[in-house]
């Protein structure tokens, strides 16, 4: 007489497929974990790049403004003697692009300003993540 005639159920049996299904929920469970790991992996990667590159256009961006910085200045230098020229066309010419090269490097400097010193051009305060008076770091 068998556990199913006898009305009892077969632990045995049913101890085996109980174990078969915890082994392949486990092994769902180690894809799962490994699949996991590999996108918070990924997305860890994707975050440096992405603040690296952050970091890249920052550095390129400060490096534009210096550079407009002093080709405007070297702008002021050049037409600069010209604003008292005897021909007045020659002289207005030269005040107009002083002018615009002024206030071109009043609109550049607050930014240049922040971004060589760590200190807000408005506030006088030190930028978040920024120690004053330092630079960043030129990778």
């Amino acid at each position: 007489m068998t556990a199913e005639e006898s009305g009892k159920p077969d632990v045995k049996q049913l101890l085996s497929e109980i174990l078969k299904k915890v082994t392949a929920m486990e092994s769902e469970i180690k894809s799962l974990k490994a699949d996991l790991g590999k996108e918070v992996t990924a997305r860890r990667d994707l975050a440096d790049n992405a603040t690296e590159t952050l970091t890249d256009y920052g550095n390129a961006i400060s490096s534009i403004q210096q550079g407009l910085f002093a080709m405007l200045s070297m702008h002021i230098d050049i037409v600069g003697p010209r604003r008292s020229h005897s021909d007045p066309e020659v002289a207005e010419e030269a005040r107009n692009h002083a002018e615009m090269a002024m206030t071109a490097q009043a609109d550049v400097a607050p930014t240049l300003f922040e971004s060589l010193y760590g200190i807000s051009a408005e506030t006088g305060e030190t930028l978040p993540g920024r120690e004053a008076g330092v630079a960043l770091e030129r990778v």
